[in-house]
């Protein structure tokens, strides 16, 4: 659970316990903790009791509650990648399964929900006018008049857009994932462009990045260029704050996320409203909380891991924002266009899936923002936990950048400038013409870390004898993006591994020219890479 979970049910305990004992029924913390979060079952929150020790029907010592919770040792200080999808499955136990409605019969109510954009009361409003949902059970204050229910002939497509725009982002999403939970074959959500854009603030908010990093990277590629909105520096002035975390949310919620000057605020009322801290970093923790794979509750992030791309409901076609022509059957990475619309939807949908399952990096441990792969392939590869694929054409490559220690830079710099060792070759390449200078390097414990990281992030062993490395410094004029193939001949009689040979693609001219399973540039200094 995140701190300010386990401050608010602190703070239930010393209402329950008013009677001057320590301790709490435990019909009536459960009933409390049902409040507080309204999408945990029953037996997420007995699950919560049985690890904090409490035995069945024993009394709640309000003071042993308490100690447990702000307890630091009882949670890893990082979640891993399966973890994290762990922690989703528990959550979801039929993540991964889409369901399929093939005929629309006419006992069947389909009814259709979209662009809410944290519009509370346009919801609880929608709800008084439909016949697939209904509330039951007791008042539930600003969570609704009870418990949202579907009717058992019913289904509901929410068309995306869940955030954004009014004081009722948690609520919207958490109340969509509480019925995707109970009724996951009859609630279909599809994605919109303001619930997938904030996957951004996982890397945005990390330690050590403001918006002035988003620029340097190019920032968001629907931006037009010039960007029609003050840049981060200059909304800095004009709006007399400081650098960091709080004026970056504020920055990327007013100029480029399509939100309003409002939405800042929306999302302090909606704190408060739920009786949780409203200061302005609490409102920053909740933007980066909410698409925290390790955290204990990624809302946002659940969102986008149940939603699909593409929907199909009987003959029905639902998407978000509409569709181009030369869109459909299209699916990113494939050159031939979808025949049909059920093959379409599925390749779009396994697409998503792929490229969601892989955000699972930590921020402190890798280069600054990188992204995900987003390609869906059938190789059982590991991408690095932050790296940017090349190319859909180009499907093992991945370049990772400012992931190099300084110590290794400064030891590399240093072999350039002094070392005579270095092996220089002229040539043309496309009758362009090429220099490469080479230095080969004893692997050293400067070294080691760095090639143990590449190792972990595919899932491989760092074994020696890999005990030595080449660093090529390459300049020449008008450089094209390009991939080192390796001619197999070359390697004969050298100790050499192929994670699947069949998966790499080789030259019609030289069937023994490939490319390797799995190909790492990492640039630096911007003239030269391993």
């Amino acid at each position: 659970m995140d701190p300010s979970t386990c401050e608010r049910i602190a703070q239930s305990l010393q209402v329950l316990a008013t009677d001057g004992s320590d301790t709490v029924d435990r019909s009536l913390l459960l009933e409390a903790l049902g409040r507080l979060e309204p999408c945990w079952t029953d037996e997420d929150l007995l699950k919560i009791l049985r690890a904090a020790g409490i035995e069945e029907d024993a009394p709640i010592s309000c003071e042993a509650f308490t100690r447990w919770l702000f307890d630091e040792s009882r949670q890893p200080a990082v979640a891993t990648s399966s973890s994290a999808l762990d922690l989703a499955k528990q959550r979801f136990p039929q993540l991964g399964e889409i369901p399929e409605v093939t005929k629309i019969t006419d006992d069947m109510t389909v009814e259709f929900l979209t662009d809410v954009e944290g519009n509370w009361e346009y919801m609880v409003h929608f709800v008084s006018l439909s016949h697939v949902l209904f509330w039951d059970g007791e008042e539930r204050g600003a969570w609704g008049p009870g418990q949202l229910c579907m009717r058992e002939d019913g289904y509901l497509v929410f068309g995306g857009d869940a955030v954004d725009k009014g004081p009722g982002d948690i609520r919207v999403v958490k109340t969509l994932l509480s019925l995707k939970q109970r009724y996951w074959s009859r609630v279909f959500i599809v994605l919109g462009n303001r619930d997938i854009c904030k996957l951004r603030f996982y890397a945005e908010l990390a330690s050590g990045e403001d918006g002035a990093s988003f620029e340097e990277k190019g920032g968001a590629y629907w931006i037009p260029k010039p960007a029609p909105f003050p840049d981060y520096d200059d909304y800095l002035r004009e709006n007399n704050l400081q650098r960091g975390h709080v004026s970056t949310v504020r920055w990327v919620l007013d100029c480029n996320m399509g939100c309003q000057t409002t939405t800042f605020k929306t999302r302090r009322h909606e704190l408060a409203l739920l009786g949780r801290s409203a200061t302005d970093e609490a409102v920053v923790q909740s933007y980066r909380d909410a698409v925290d794979p390790g955290g204990a509750d990624p809302w946002m992030l659940d969102l986008l891991r149940v939603g699909q791309l593409a929907v199909i409901v009987g003959d029905a076609l639902f998407i978000h924002g509409g569709l181009y022509d030369d869109a459909l059957g299209a699916v990113p990475g494939e050159e031939v266009p979808r025949d049909s619309m059920h093959s379409w939807a599925a390749a779009l949908n396994a697409w998503k899936d792929v490229a969601f399952a892989r955000v699972h990096f930590v921020p402190e441990q890798t280069p600054r923002f990188l992204q995900p792969s987003t390609a869906a392939d059938d190789s059982d590869e590991s991408p690095p936990p932050m790296a940017m694929k090349v190319s859909q054409i180009l499907p093992h490559v991945w370049v990772m950048d400012e992931a190099v220690p300084q110590s290794l830079l400064d030891h590399v710099d240093q072999a350039f400038a002094t070392d005579s060792r270095s092996t220089t070759t002229k040539e043309e390449y496309h009758g362009r013409p090429l220099t490469s200078r080479s230095i080969e390097f004893e692997m050293d414990e400067t070294a080691r870390p760095f090639f143990e990281m590449i190792a972990h992030c595919w899932g491989l062993s760092f074994e020696e004898p890999f005990n030595k490395f080449m660093v090529s410094d390459i300049c020449g004029a008008g450089q094209s993006a390009h991939v080192d193939h390796i001619n197999l001949d070359d390697l004969d009689g050298r100790n050499w591994k192929f994670l699947d040979l069949g998966l790499q693609s080789s030259e019609p001219r030289n069937p023994r020219k490939v490319v390797p399973t799995v190909t790492v540039v990492v640039y630096f200094n911007s003239v030269g890479g391993f």
